[in-house]
């Protein structure tokens, strides 16, 4: 299996044998490749009991993240503590609350852009960056990089999701398969250094921003009710948490919705260029709508082709492109249309191909927002219809 981006070499697998299925066994390990998003519904969110943990990752969890990030935790009660927790702040209730926020720093992005247009996706990371920080974890900005000089390619926020995500891609590490290579010295496992580099990077980010949203409480010039990371400071003994794991949740929040937001819109500056027809149908329904007025969430409802344009955009290119691996149970065999699934199988959504076997009438290639229209039921949620989120839990 190539070590660099798999998920094409799995696309080609799965158009080569023409199923949505492919099964590889590595090192002794099984693994099954979803390619098709039904089969991914049907065996990850509709049997989510039996595909709900995740394997073990040696570089990614044990190392860099200290069995702390949640994204990485294997089915249990310390997934279910951490997920309680996560969940009580996640909710759609909550979400117009941040509206205010993104408003304007859409308007700081906007006038970023404007200056130094070459620099985009730099100014991508820091707009979602600083909505995650402002609007609900430590409610402070970082520092706007184009106004200090500073590239935002050195920033330790993007250096840490960047090898967050490079580590964790299945088949990047032989040890990851082979748990017993950890055992190896430190001569002979080149990976380690470099795995425990990232571990005092993630612990130097997160402490840091959880101890200065407590110092400013401390000092009053916050109100602890007004952060997620001060409610699970506060609420650690009931999820029976320690500094460590408050740290990684409220940064696993921030990794959550800060990278992948700032892909989705480089995308979607991609498609905008690379069709234009598409781009300029949008800006009409815009004018239609608001006028001389600048748009907002208000008349987001009304702008079907927009709304449109932005699912696809999530489905065209999306950001996880390899997806995140679920375990299969370990006690059973499980069978999917007379296909064995065999107990402890790591399987792999490929996000990257997924799309690519939607059964419409649209080429799965072209960036086309009206195979969202033309369904039965209309464009419908943004979040349902495709595999940008993941699947099941």
């Amino acid at each position: 299996m190539p070590p660099i981006r798999p998920w094409i070499w799995f696309d080609k697998l799965a158009q080569q044998f023409d199923s949505p299925l492919v099964y590889l066994n590595i090192a002794g390990q099984d693994m099954v490749i979803v390619n098709d998003y039904t089969v991914g519904v049907e065996l990850l969110e509709k049997r989510a009991a039996n595909y709900s943990s995740r394997p073990r990752l040696v570089v990614a969890d044990d190392y860099a993240s200290t069995n702390k990030r949640l994204v990485f935790l294997p089915y249990g009660d310390t997934w279910r503590q951490h997920r309680a927790a996560f969940q009580r702040e996640v909710t759609l209730q909550k979400s117009p609350t941040y509206v205010p926020i993104q408003t304007a720093e859409t308007k700081l992005l906007m006038r970023d852009v404007l200056r130094t247009p070459a620099r985009f996706m730099d100014h991508f990371r820091q707009y979602s960056a600083n909505v995650m920080l402002k609007s609900m974890l430590y409610r402070f900005t970082v520092y706007r990089a184009m106004n200090t000089g500073t590239d935002p390619r050195d920033d330790p926020f993007v250096v840490l999701l960047e090898r967050m995500l490079a580590s964790a891609n299945p088949g990047t590490h032989l040890v990851d398969l082979l748990p017993s290579l950890d055992r190896l010295p430190d001569v002979l496992s080149p990976w380690r250094a470099a795995a425990l580099d990232q571990r005092a990077l993630n612990q130097r980010v997160f402490l840091g921003l959880l101890r200065s949203v407590r110092e400013k409480v401390a000092r009053g010039e916050l109100a602890a009710d007004n952060a997620f990371a001060m409610h699970l400071w506060e609420d650690r003994e009931r999820f029976e948490m320690d500094e460590l794991d408050v740290a990684y949740l409220a940064g696993t929040m921030f990794e959550a919705g800060t990278d992948t937001t700032a892909a989705a819109t480089s995308t979607f500056v991609l498609a905008a260029i690379s069709y234009p027809e598409a781009f300029k149908t949008a800006q009409g329904e815009v004018v239609s709508v608001c006028g001389d007025n600048p748009p907002t969430m208000a008349e987001f409802e009304q702008c079907e082709y927009v709304r449109a344009m932005c699912k696809q955009t999530l489905r065209w290119r999306t950001v996880t492109a390899g997806g995140l691996p679920h375990m299969a149970t370990t006690t059973e065999d499980d069978w999917y249309h007379g296909m064995r699934i065999p107990a402890g199988t790591i399987l792999v959504p490929n996000h990257w191909g997924i799309p690519q076997t939607y059964g419409q009438k649209y080429d799965p290639q072209l960036f086309e927002p009206r195979r969202w229209i033309d369904r039965p039921g209309g464009v419908g949620e943004l979040w349902k219809g495709h595999a940008a989120f993941g699947f099941g839990r």
